[in-house]
């Protein structure tokens, strides 16, 4: 049953739609205020909860309460927090891309504005640094977020930054057919290095003194890797075959109370399916724990690429521009496969370095180029898919940051320090 659940993971609903493919956005905005010196400062959810009932007249009565407030939007969203405060937007999956820009600058951008007259920056960037700014609290403390935390302070001291000061851009893309699913999957994995960090936008001071150009990629390796990273099959292995074994692998961050839920004591779900003479996991125990994984690309019926810093609110249409682009139209994804192959089995230490330097790192910003350039070139194949708008949001990205190898992380601005 454990296997069949993750084999679901990987089996695209029965109605997708006709044409290229859904986009999905997912977008996190960090709550800012400046104190007297002008650092930002964390907002607490009782200032926000009204701004998002204020800008969204569509909201849906009655918020759901649970692990973090819900609020459903008539147009098929939701807006929830984050444990830091983050306000995240979950748009509906549309069916092209022109739409679900619109969308998210719609919803969103009418947030920022009503943040703007409340003295309230919805901050468009992918981190809040420690070192200029105050403490962030967890907003949040349901167990989840407590055993998530409990956890990622056994490994180190990232995952709780990571957790309250981290945002970013999620996209979420069909798998397509059986034939196209394993190029799609395959692609997905060598993007996260290099459009990482072509979209660098968390410059991070390192404990070394250096500057991270992404300091939220940087971070969220060292949270947990039991938990996030790369998932890779191995020689003989379907991608569900290697989904299954870095699950089981993975430490329980939850385990089932007689009221309840508890943290996990550190051990991999395997050995506590294999344990003896005690009560073991249940399938709704692998459910929870299925949702505390967090490799940059995650299946969950649909590919969630999840390695995208939140960039500013001019730049939201491009990486979903490249990031479709790429993945939907087979003679750009052939194209980047053949490109990115020698990134294959060095996927980790490139994406380090991505994630210190971006684009300013020559192997990294040579791809990232050529990347943009056969992505926007597919955009003239997909009539009807791309907003011209969007298309040139794309092109002036590619001139003025990636083609001259320099990303977001390279200019002062709002938060990053």
């Amino acid at each position: 049953m454990l296997r069949e659940a993750v084999e679901e993971l990987f089996t695209p609903p029965a109605d997708r739609g006709a044409g290229p493919g859904a986009v999905g956005v997912e977008l996190e905005l960090i709550p800012l205020r400046r104190d007297v010196r002008g650092e930002p400062r964390q907002v607490p959810l009782q200032a926000v909860l009204p701004l998002v009932r204020a800008a969204c007249p569509e909201v849906l009565p009655g918020g759901v309460a649970g692990p973090k407030p819900l609020h459903e939007l008539a147009g098929g969203g939701r807006i929830t927090f984050e444990p830091g405060g983050q306000v995240e937007y979950s748009g509906p999956p549309l069916s092209t891309a022109e739409a679900a820009g619109r969308d998210l600058r719609e919803v969103m951008g009418r947030l920022r504005r009503a943040g703007d007259a409340a003295g309230i920056d919805f901050a468009d960037i992918g981190i809040v640094d420690p070192v200029c700014s105050g403490p962030f609290d967890l907003l949040l403390p349901h167990i989840r977020y407590r055993a998530l935390e409990a956890r990622f302070d056994q490994v180190g001291p990232w995952g709780r930054v990571m957790m309250r000061r981290t945002a970013s851009m999620q996209l979420n893309l069909d798998f397509g057919s059986p034939s196209e699913r394993i190029e799609r999957l395959q692609l997905s994995s060598l993007l996260v290095p290099v459009l990482g960090g072509a979209f660098a936008n968390s410059r991070l001071t390192l404990p070394d003194g250096r500057r991270a150009a992404s300091g939220r990629l940087w971070i969220w390796r060292r949270s947990d890797p039991a938990r996030t990273g790369f998932v890779r099959p191995g020689p003989g292995e379907t991608p569900a075959d290697a989904f299954f074994r870095f699950a089981l692998s993975a430490p329980v961050v939850l385990r089932r109370q007689s009221e309840g839920y508890a943290p996990g004591d550190g051990r991999p779900f395997g050995v506590w399916l294999g344990e003896e003479g005690r009560e073991g996991p249940t399938v709704e125990d692998w459910a929870v724990h299925l949702t505390t994984l967090f490799p940059h690309v995650r299946p969950r019926r649909w590919l969630e690429l999840r390695f995208i810093d939140t960039p500013r609110e001019e730049w939201w249409d491009v990486p979903i521009v490249i990031t479709s682009a790429l993945i939907y139209d087979s003679s750009a994804r052939q194209k980047a496969l053949e490109l990115l192959a020698p990134l294959t089995d060095r996927l980790e230490e490139v994406t380090e370095a991505a994630a210190l330097r971006g684009v300013s790192d020559p192997e990294i910003g040579n791809r990232a180029r050529a990347l943009f350039e056969l992505a926007i070139g597919a955009t003239e194949r997909m009539p009807g898919y791309f907003g011209a708008a969007q298309v040139s949001a794309a092109e002036e990205f590619l001139s003025g940051f990636t083609a001259r190898f320099r990303t977001q992380s390279d200019e002062d601005f709002r938060g990053s320090g």
